[in-house]
């Protein structure tokens, strides 16, 4: 096939309205499964059987041809955070500058990036079986760790191993447990909440001094958190949001307390489980003949209907719970297929149909990506990654960069979490000077 680079003549980017900014987009065409992306690496699982390793920053480099496009596509898919730094936003108050920054992703959204696993073979850094010589229901990366479940167990097992390495992931796992997890996601704290279907919902912790001492262990480092049906779940801020059809939604909340620590003489912090708020609770509930599917993630909660979505905002710090979330904008959103998912990232909600995915944007604008979906991810907990949205689809994986967030008041979001600074600049920060760090202002 060939590396493939060409534009689009359907647009005129001398005539686009500013902030009318299209997501980059890198074709991979392959038979492919699963996906993740960590420290520079992306990690794809074929239907095959094989667990594919790639040099991310070289991929993406192979199809900058010259200057122009070299900006858009290094901070789009190397280092999606970089444009947020306060000291960029201040620069973006310029409004010439920022419609030449505007340009230039909207030139560079209108070329097509498009490979075959051949024409990036060279970016390929490692090739073995999936760990556990079976195909994941889910996977998760953390702290150079994998963690993944199939039907036989929730495992761990190292990753992002050194370059000279025979395997980059060890071919060596841990079962953590016998029990099967349809979902994984992890927080900071750090804990891993595990969706197991009629299993309920579970945590992991991943660190042997955070113990959750108000709930049931099962397995060493492992607890139940409810009984309930869960399908999916992510966290919203230190409580947990467990989405399911069986039973309706719910949220695990949690709550830090202090304690007296008796050696040191110093109060400190523990998280510790509250209760259950039902999704019957919620603000604003109506019971829908067509069925209601609801999820959280961070500052907001989305509840979809084929007719309508609800957003409301999630405040952990009002204690009771009429107060904790509050409906600020209601959607229409008729669509004649069946509602599979939902999630949000920075730059927006998305929503998973049986004949395609729906991005309803932070900037107001929709993008909709066609086909029968296999599997999509985003990386809200990444450093580099969390304005990325990886698809697979039957033939391909296609890789977009969502880059209109930087020009958003993060304050008035409707759509997408809202972006917070992190409290630390750790190894999955480019620390070289960028572009604009080199500028006088």
């Amino acid at each position: 096939m060939g590396i493939n680079r060409y534009y689009q003549q359907s647009q005129n980017v001398e005539n686009s309205t500013l902030f009318v900014m299209q997501p980059l987009k890198i074709t991979l065409y392959g038979n492919y499964y699963d996906c993740q992306i960590y420290r520079g690496r992306l990690y794809l699982w074929t239907f095959d059987g094989d667990l594919c390793v790639y040099d991310w920053n070289r991929l993406v480099d192979s199809f900058i041809v010259n200057g122009v496009d070299a900006l858009p596509l290094r901070y789009g898919f190397q280092d999606g955070r970089y444009l947020y730094r306060q000291s960029i936003q201040q620069i973006f108050e310029d409004i010439e500058f920022k419609e030449l920054l505007s340009k230039k992703y909207i030139k560079a959204s209108r070329i097509k990036h498009i490979a075959s696993e051949n024409d990036v073979a060279y970016c390929l850094i490692g090739k073995q079986d999936s760990p556990s010589g079976r195909l994941p229901l889910d996977t998760e990366i953390y702290n150079s760790n994998l963690y993944y479940s199939n039907d036989e167990g929730f495992y761990r097992t190292t990753a992002h191993r050194p370059i000279n390495a025979k395997y980059m992931v060890s071919t060596k796992p841990v079962k953590v447990w016998d029990g099967k997890a349809l979902s994984i996601v992890a927080n900071d704290y750090p804990q891993m909440a595990l969706s197991a279907g009629s299993d309920g919902l579970l945590e992991y912790s991943l660190s042997n001094s955070v113990k959750s001492l108000s709930l049931k262990t099962v397995e060493p480092n492992l607890y139940k958190v409810s009984d309930k049906f869960s399908l999916y779940s992510n966290y919203i801020y230190e409580s947990i949001f467990s989405s399911s059809r069986q039973g309706g939604s719910y949220i695990s909340l949690f709550k830090f307390e202090k304690y007296k620590d008796e050696y040191f003489g110093k109060e400190k912090s523990y998280r510790n489980y509250d209760r259950e708020i039902e999704e019957r609770e919620f603000d604003g509930y109506e019971e829908s003949k067509d069925g209601t599917i609801c999820w959280g993630v961070q500052d907001k909660i989305y509840m979809a209907t084929s007719q309508k979505v609800k957003v409301m905002k999630y405040n952990k710090w009002n204690a009771e719970d009429g107060d904790r979330m509050h409906t600020i904008e209601t959607k229409n959103n008729k669509h004649d297929s069946m509602i599979i998912k939902g999630g949000a990232a920075i730059f927006g909600n998305i929503i998973e149909y049986e004949d395609g995915l729906l991005v309803m944007r932070s900037d107001g604008k929709i993008t909709w990506i066609p086909g029968e979906i296999t599997r999509w991810r985003v990386y809200p907990r990444s450093l580099n990654y969390l304005n990325h949205l990886h698809v697979i689809l039957d033939d391909r994986i296609e890789f977009y960069s969502f880059n209109h967030d930087y020009f958003i008041d993060q304050s008035q979001k409707v759509m997408g979490t809202e972006y917070m600074e992190p409290r630390h600049r750790g190894s999955n920060v480019v620390q070289d000077a960028g572009y604009f760090d080199l500028m006088p202002y």
